[in-house]
């Protein structure tokens, strides 16, 4: 029994050392969107987008769609302040209504997605789901307030199984928001070497207790 013991923990102490966790949030300033779940990440803005009013649209890879009866803009308002670089989307406008619901599709399973935030005067949400059509949840996370800050704060979030298909950010009734800069990574994470190096210590020590 302590021979047993001792295997067991011996195992989870080489296990420990290449976990992957789950899934998570980031954030950061400056747009660097420098967590390491963004390494190698594709970068979708709507600077080529035409400007205007949608309830569906597909920019570069990505299916972004209001899921409500309200549509979102891609425009330049307010181009250089509220975290808004250039062209990017609103959630609408106080003339035409503001949704408070924008689904996004991914054209293949990927494993973090972010994007910067700005303008919001409300908290928001961000959840990630492992179907396309946003109903499996993986993992949510606040989305706070900047206001009027122009720092360049991102948000996102990462799910390493099982692996993201679309995001759905939910916006405060009455609560104008810009969001830019969408980055979002493939799912394909190795499984670590300590991993492999654990379950090969497994299977030996079982070969020896059974001789």
């Amino acid at each position: 029994m302590r021979r047993t013991l001792i295997c067991v923990l011996v195992l989870f102490a080489v296990l420990g050392l290449g976990v992957v966790v789950n899934a998570g949030s980031m954030s950061g300033t400056g747009y660097s969107f420098d967590a390491p779940q963004l390494a190698g990440a594709t970068v979708q803005n709507f600077d080529s987008a035409a400007v205007g009013v949608y309830m569906t649209g597909v920019f570069g890879n990505v299916t972004i769609s209001s899921s409500t009866n309200m549509p979102y803009r891609i425009s330049t308002d307010y181009a250089g302040s509220y975290n808004n670089p250039g062209i990017a989307l609103e959630n609408g406008t106080y003339d035409s209504g503001l949704t408070t619901n924008v689904l996004f599709q991914f054209p293949s399973s990927v494993s973090a997605f972010a994007f910067s935030w700005g303008a919001s005067d409300k908290n928001a949400s961000l959840t990630v789901y492992s179907d396309a059509a946003g109903t499996n949840a993986i993992e949510s996370m606040a989305l706070p307030i900047v206001g009027f800050s122009n720092n360049g704060e991102w948000y996102g979030l990462y799910a390493a199984t099982p692996s993201i298909n679309s995001a759905r950010i939910m916006f405060t009734d009455g609560d104008w928001c810009f969001v830019d800069e969408l980055h979002y990574v493939g799912s394909v994470i190795p499984t670590p070497a300590a991993g492999w190096a654990g379950v090969a210590l497994l299977s030996v020590m079982g070969l020896r207790r059974r001789r």
